[in-house]
């Protein structure tokens, strides 16, 4: 092999080896770039939509047409507190309240086991 030849090869190789280094690092940059913005998105959505640990009143687990039922049945009762209907497949929940502390939590849920005996104290994301 003449020793053109060989270094033409060589910098042939030493080119493509940089064009690949320098397009693997312009997708590093864009990918650092993409992530950027989607965490900006989620801290601007946890701005608008804060939660925070604490504690909610379970009164059913089980199927939809049923949670509607036992909610509207809730907001009868118990007009003041908040209730919504959370699907976690497979189930349908319906949960009361926003609870900082547990303690809070067990003092209202004596009032709600007179009506709902199913009912018991669940951890959950709470709006503050």
């Amino acid at each position: 092999m003449s020793s053109l030849s060989f270094f033409k090869k060589s910098l042939f190789l030493l080119l493509l080896f940089q064009t690949l280094f320098i397009m693997s690092v312009k997708s590093q940059v864009l990918q650092d770039k993409k992530i950027e913005t989607v965490m900006e998105l989620k801290k601007e959505h946890q701005k608008l939509n804060p939660k925070i640990d604490g504690f909610r009143i379970q009164l059913y687990n089980g199927l939809e047409t049923e949670s509607n039922q036992v909610k509207s049945k809730f907001l009868t009762l118990f007009p003041d507190m908040k209730a919504e209907i959370i699907y976690k497949a497979p189930e349908w929940k319906v949960q009361v309240g926003n609870f900082r502390t547990r303690l809070e939590s067990d003092k209202a849920l004596q009032n709600i086991k007179l009506q709902f005996p199913g009912s018991l104290t669940v951890r959950a994301k709470i709006n503050p």
